[in-house]
């Protein structure tokens, strides 16, 4: 650990062992006062990588046709908005499941499918 002020090695040391519950740390290198480089460093166990997106995505389908990834930027969105917007749309009875990471918009018709399958494209290419 060459270049690496001694604070820096105690924290790497305990972090290394306590992995069970620490994925990762930062810590400053050359930190001389307030100036110093950051040095991010990831400790893995048992090759299990649990890091989260900022943002929850979703594979969006009407039936079984598969329309384009939702990704809900916003921590008040929420899966269920494409059947709000689906409403706003003129669709009345709109069923929704979702199952993991995937939206599957029910439809009864074939005409109304390919209808909601062109309005959730437009939805999903403008956010």
């Amino acid at each position: 650990m060459h270049g690496i002020t001694k604070t820096a090695q105690v924290v790497i040391k305990q972090v290394a062992k306590k992995n069970a519950w620490v994925k990762g740390a930062i810590v400053m290198i050359n930190n001389t006062g307030n100036v110093g480089f950051p040095l991010y460093f990831r400790v893995f166990n048992g090759g299990e990588v649990t890091d989260k997106l900022t943002e929850d995505r979703y594979e969006l389908y009407v039936n079984e046709h598969y329309v384009g990834d939702h990704t809900l930027y916003a921590e008040k969105e929420d899966a269920k908005d494409v059947k709000d917007f689906l409403h706003r749309q003129g669709f009345q009875h709109v069923q929704l499941e979702v199952n993991g990471d995937h939206i599957v918009v029910i439809s009864p018709t074939h005409e109304e499918a390919e209808r909601m399958e062109n309005a959730l494209r437009v939805y999903v290419q403008n956010r």
